[in-house]
């Protein structure tokens, strides 16, 4: 970690803590405090230990203070545990290091002492503290006079506390008030425009305990990326207060230094009702019994309801809402939890909910008789009996929620659920479940304690848990049709509860399919009309649409998000590790993923923020949807991007639209190879540093190859500068190209025709266990691979998935992306590992290349051909066609048949990644993989990858934070767009920038 600063400001390293001091500030029992301090903690996390100098460094430092350099003693720590060296430098007034003895070497982890020049007006003690860093280290920092001429520290001190993070809308500055309070510290806090400012004064053994407990007692949904603390003179203030917000640039109090607000304080995502607030929600004698938007600190609307940074009442939406008495002197008692808490509102003087009624004349369901056609009152009760009055009749409700509008129908009539299907247009994909408990939740489905930590987490959101077999009471059978989970999520917000009270409810998004949800008030009315019955909406406004999060959790209980939104968004992602100082300093980077899944980034210092989910980028409402989304990123960073970054693909929306807006706003473009962004977004989420390479399986539906070919299935060895693509799928024709995302049997004919494979009906026919697609439309595909028409090349896992699910008997034509190689993955899940076959084998061939000619059209240097596997996969199927006649089979017994085949097309895949995965280890020393893209939201897939590569001592990153399927692409573009135009000449006159460099 090496260090160059020529001053006492401290640099942000990553995942570090800075002291810096005047020399004679710190005495010697002083120094060896905390020197002994350091070592206990570092002991407890497997890092160096600290130590004094040698004697040799001791005199080396004495002549340097001899030759009149002032030096002030810094003490670095990093977390960072790819670190190795424990070391003393020094740096003279210029900065140039002063090479000292070395001391110690650890495998894991660093403490670095050294001499840095100071000013000689510099006299105050300084800490830099970041995320990652033991609280205790800075803790326990004894706090010295202020006098650089004196040991004995005085009887008060005065630090200024600088905090930076989700500190904001979290009951961060009543906690504060709180401790300060608690032990006796006087002076104030307050947010500003990057986070929370905190001036106090006390005894040195107060400031000490009130540091401590800053870390180790903050509210649960805060998150402290960073601390600075400066001391300064005692001013004899009094008290301590809560004082107004700063929103611009000022002077820090006492010295006079410049805080600039280049990084904003992170906006809070929404969070789900806290365990106090439901307390009082359910209690018949509580003032606030059944009122639907009861929150406090630490819980409520944040996100959504947020206009400007800082976060004050003044700049939300609840600003219309003037607080009644009751609740103004909660707001103001410095002993209730909402105290300062800036949505806080009462049945009195809060939002409300309302009740309408569609009525149309072709109605599909008799019109439930309801006394009013609008209904509302203080206490919301009758909006609420006309909406369940609806659901208990079979019929479908367009609920207003945090981020949006939900649909909601009773989950166990499955007469309502397809109903819902057919206005909706969505016949097969999953849709999600509302329950009022963890109690109702278990009637119809397994849930491991690892899914209840997420469902009950701050974020609450879907989350993917296993169907129980011979359940009590069970769900429509439509609701999650021909799989062996099913997504479902608690009450997030006290109205669903209301609404689930009945029951388990389908709660999906309240939009058409392909459309991003429904969120102003005027536009639902509009565009739900047609799918709901009535409608309950409130009067509280919705800044930005925000669409419920979705996770899966792993065999390691992990929780892997498959859409971050709501409860996620818009926490930044610390990214210090894989960006140089010099690029955190530069432009800021505007990212807007591809054109599936899409989220937006911004990139600016040592963090990129994510946007709530967008959704498929292909219509004029999902366009308008990532302006929305942009620009909210913009507002909470108050400037413009200096970089734009997109996907490759030129036909894209989001790309067309970035190549806009870089052109009205002069932005530099950087197009960036998609999945290269997949494998920056998995190095940034494991904080790697951003040069050292990594060999990432990214194994997806499409993505736009440097060789203007359709990828997918690559094994590329890079880092964020660049990569080389050592591996791909041999590649296979699409007839129709993309028409195959949702006719896998195109994709299934293409990979039978490439290999030499019979496709006539009389050869493939038997093995069409559905038979969507008719002969004569089987026919025209075949011409189309047979005559080389509108054929697109592919080396997509995705499709090959696909195919191989349709080869097992699959579906030819699916409704949704990915329903082919979903229902393969349940198929091969059925299979109990009693009737062991031969595997199957994927073989590894060299390739057309192995390096980039000049254009940077990359060609892989090993192909994984599915020849041996193909060939295996037809026999077995025609095996058991044959015994399937003969016995006469029934719908279950034939899938018990070909279970055995589909986890063998699984294992397959999986141990083609770990051959190559060794030679790769073999020529190039790499032992991190990656396993990225959305073909490994497949649970049995990844599980059987991740196994195999740890078995042959691989180190495995997946995604914990965002999605490995494009949801998570934005943020990969982001870092190697800063990358990218780092290296270009700061004299270039070029505004555009393709990247996909190779090493």
């Amino acid at each position: 970690m090496a260090d160059t600063s020529a001053s006492c400001t401290p640099t942000r390293a990553s995942w570090g803590m800075r002291l810096i001091t005047s020399p004679a500030a710190v005495s010697s029992p002083a120094r060896r405090f905390i020197s002994a301090t350091l070592s206990a903690t570092l002991s407890a996390t497997t890092l160096a230990r600290c130590r004094k100098p040698s004697n040799a460094s001791a005199t080396k430092a004495r002549r340097s203070r001899r030759s009149s350099r002032r030096f002030s003693e810094s003490m670095v720590f990093s977390s960072d545990r790819r670190a190795s060296s424990c070391s003393w430098a020094a740096l003279d007034a210029e900065g140039k290091a002063v090479p000292m003895q070395s001391l110690r070497k650890r495998d894991r982890g660093e403490v670095r002492l050294r001499y840095v020049p100071a000013p000689p007006s510099v006299m105050a003690r300084s800490c830099y503290f970041q995320r990652g860093c033991p609280p205790t280290t800075l803790a326990h920092m004894a706090f010295p006079s202020a006098q650089t001429n004196s040991t004995t520290p005085i009887a008060t001190t005065r630090v200024v506390v600088r905090l930076r993070g989700t500190v904001q809308g979290v009951g961060f500055r009543p906690f504060v008030h709180r401790l300060a309070i608690r032990l006796g510290a006087r002076g104030e806090v307050r947010n500003v425009g990057d986070g929370v400012l905190v001036e106090l004064e006390g005894e040195p053994g107060v400031i000490e305990q009130f540091l401590a407990a800053l870390s180790r007692e903050a509210p649960r949904a805060a998150r402290i990326e960073s601390m600075e603390v400066h001391a300064e003179q005692p001013q004899g203030v009094k008290g301590f207060r809560i004082a107004g917000s700063r929103t611009h640039d000022e002077a820090m109090p006492g010295n006079g230094k410049v805080l600039a607000f280049a990084r904003v304080a992170a906006v809070p995502p929404d969070l789900a009702t806290c365990s106090d607030c439901w307390r009082e929600f359910h209690n018949p004698a509580d003032r606030r019994y059944r009122y639907p938007f009861l929150n406090c600190t630490q819980c409520g609307p944040r996100f959504t309801i947020v206009i400007g940074v800082p976060y004050d009442r003044a700049l939300t939406t609840m600003r219309r809402f003037t607080m009644c008495v009751a609740c103004q002197r909660e707001y103001d008692d410095p002993t209730h939890r909402r105290f300062h808490a800036e949505p806080n509102a009462c049945a009195d003087c809060g939002p409300q909910v309302a009740w309408s009624v569609v009525r149309r004349a072709d109605t599909d369901m008799r019109e439930p008789a309801l006394p009013v056609v609008h209904a509302t009152d203080a206490r919301n009760e009758n909006a609420l009996r006309a909406a369940l009055t609806v659901l208990r009749a079979g019929g479908i409700v367009a609920a207003k929620g945090i981020g949006g509008y939900h649909l909601l129908c009773d989950a166990r009539n499955a007469d309502a659920v397809a109903r819902l299907r057919l206005r909706k247009d969505r016949p097969h994909k999953p849709l999600a479940v509302l329950v009022d408990t963890l109690s109702t939740l278990r009637t119809f489905a397994d849930v491991r304690a690892s899914a209840v930590v997420s469902l009950e987490s701050p974020a609450h959101p879907i989350v993917l848990v296993p169907t129980s077999k011979g359940a009590a009471q069970p769900l429509a059978h439509n609701v999650a049709p021909g799989l062996d989970s099913v997504g479902v999520m608690l009450p997030a917000f006290p109205l669903h509860a209301l609404l689930a009270a009945d029951g388990p409810l389908v709660c999906t998004s309240g939009n058409l399919s392909d459309e991003p949800i429904a969120w102003r008030d005027v536009d639902a009315l509009r565009r739900l009309a047609v799918l709901a019955d009535g409608f309950l909406t409130h009067n509280r406004e919705i800044v930005l649409p925000c669409d419920d999060s979705v996770v899966s959790i792993g065999d390691d209980g992990h929780e892997q998000p498959v859409r971050r939104s709501r409860g996620y968004a818009p926490y930044p992602i610390p990214v210090a590790a894989s960006l140089p100082a010099s690029i955190r300093a530069s432009a800021s980077v505007l990212a807007v993923g591809a054109e599936l899944k899409s989220t937006a980034a911004w990139l600016a210092a040592d963090q990129v923020t994510l946007s709530s989910h967008i959704g498929d980028v292909g219509s004029p409402e999902t366009l308008e949807a990532l302006t929305l989304a942009t620009g909210q990123l913009e507002a909470m960073h108050h400037g413009r991007a200096d970089v734009i970054a997109c996907d490759l693909h030129p036909e894209y929306h989001s790309s067309r639209w970035a190549a806009e807006r870089a052109r009205q706003s002069g932005a530099t473009l950087v197009r960036v190879q998609h999945h290269h962004a997949h494998l920056a977004a998995l190095m940034a989420e494991h904080g790697l540093p951003g040069s050292t390479p990594i060999l990432a399986c990214t194994f997806d539906g499409t993505g736009w190859g440097t060789d203007g070919t359709v990828w997918g299935g690559e094994m590329l060895l890079g880092d964020c500068t660049g990569f080389t693509r050592v591996a791909s799928l041999t590649p296979f024709p699409l007839a129709g190209g993309d028409a195959a995302v949702r006719q896998p049997l195109r994709g299934a004919l293409g990979l039978l025709h490439r290999h030499g494979h019979d496709v006539s009906d009389n050869a493939i026919a038997p093995m069409l266990h559905h038979t969507e697609l008719t002969s004569e439309a089987r026919r025209l595909m075949i011409q189309q691979l047979e005559r080389g028409i509108a054929c697109v090349e592919t080396s997509s896992m995705g499709r090959f998935l696909d195919a191989c699910a349709v080869l097992c008997g699959g579906p030819a034509k699916v409704s949704y992306e990915g329903q082919a190689a979903i229902l393969l993955e349940v198929l091969a899940r059925q299979y109990p590992g009693t009737r062991m076959r031969a595997g199957y084998n994927i073989d590894v061939h060299e390739g057309p290349a192995s390096s980039v000619n000049r254009d940077g059209v990359h060609a892989p240097r090993w192909l994984m051909n599915p020849a041996p596997m193909l060939q295996a996969l037809l026999w077995d199927m025609q095996a058991e066609v044959s015994a399937s006649r003969s016995l006469n089979r029934t719908q279950d017994a034939w899938a018990d048949a070909i279970a055995p085949i589909a986890w063998h097309v699984h294992d397959a895949v999986a141990r083609v990644v770990v051959d190559i995965a060794l030679r790769v280890r073999r020529d190039h020393g790499t032992n991190h993989i990656g396993l990225t893209g959305g073909v490994f939201q497949n649970q049995l897939l990844s599980t059987l990858t991740a196994r195999a590569l740890e078995t042959d001592g691989f180190e495995v990153l997946q995604h914990r934070r965002v999605p490995c399927n494009d949801g998570g692409l934005a943020l990969g573009q982001a870092l190697i767009a800063a990358h990218a135009t780092q290296k270009m000449s700061p004299t270039s006159s070029t505004s555009r920038l393709t990247h996909h460099l190779a090493r």
